[in-house]
C-alpha cells in the first residue's frame, strides 16, 4: 500500500508538473501564432511595397521612352529604386524564411503539446487505476480485519461452549 501510495503521489506530482507546463506551451503557441500573423502582415506589406516599386519602375521606363533628355536623372532614380527593390526582395525572402522556420517551430511545439497532453492523459488513467487498486486493497484489508475479528469471536464462543460442556460433565460426574 505504501509503495502504491508513493507511486500515486509521484504520478500526481508528474501530472501537476505537466499541467503546469501546458499553459506555458499554450502561451508559446499564442506567441508563435502572433509572430506568424505579424510576419504574414509584414510579408503582405512588403509585397505591396514591391508591387508599388514595380509600378514605379514601369512608370520610370515609360518616362525614359518619352523624354530622352531626362534619361540620366531617371536612370539614377531607377537605380535607387532597384536597390530598394532588391533590399525589399531580400527582406521579403528573409521574412519568408523566418516564416518557414516559425512554422516548423510551431509544428514542433504542436507535437510536443500533443505528446505532453497524451502523457498527462496516461498519467490520469494510471492514477485512476492506482486509486482503484488502492481502494480494492483497503477493502481487502477491511475484509481481512473483519474475518479476524469474526474468528476471534467464534473462537471465544467455542471456548465458552467447551467450558460449559466441561462444567456439565463435571456436574454429571459429581451427581453420579
Amino acid at each position: 500500500i505504501d509503495a502504491l501510495q508513493t507511486k500515486i503521489t509521484k504520478t500526481e506530482v508528474q501530472q501537476k508538473s505537466l499541467e503546469k507546463a501546458l499553459p506555458k506551451l499554450d502561451k508559446s503557441f499564442e506567441a508563435i501564432n502572433s509572430t506568424i500573423e505579424k510576419l504574414e502582415k509584414e510579408s503582405t506589406d512588403l509585397e505591396n511595397k514591391l508591387n508599388s516599386l514595380r509600378k514605379a519602375a514601369s512608370g520610370l521606363k515609360l518616362k525614359y521612352n518619352e523624354a530622352e533628355s531626362i534619361v540620366e536623372e531617371k536612370a539614377e532614380e531607377l537605380h535607387e529604386l532597384q536597390q530598394i527593390y532588391e533590399e525589399t526582395k531580400t527582406a521579403a525572402a528573409q521574412k519568408r524564411t523566418m516564416l518557414v522556420q516559425l512554422q516548423q517551430e510551431f509544428d514542433d511545439c504542436s507535437k510536443t503539446y500533443t505528446k505532453c497532453k497524451r502523457e498527462a492523459d496516461n498519467l490520469k488513467q494510471t492514477i485512476g487505476e492506482l486509486s482503484i487498486q488502492l481502494k480494492n486493497l483497503c477493502k481487502d484489508l477491511d475484509l481481512d480485519e473483519a474475518e479476524k475479528k469474526q474468528k476471534k469471536k467464534d473462537g471465544k464462543e467455542k471456548g465458552e461452549d467447551k467450558g460449559k460442556e466441561k462444567e456439565e460433565e463435571e456436574k454429571e460426574k459429581e451427581e453420579k
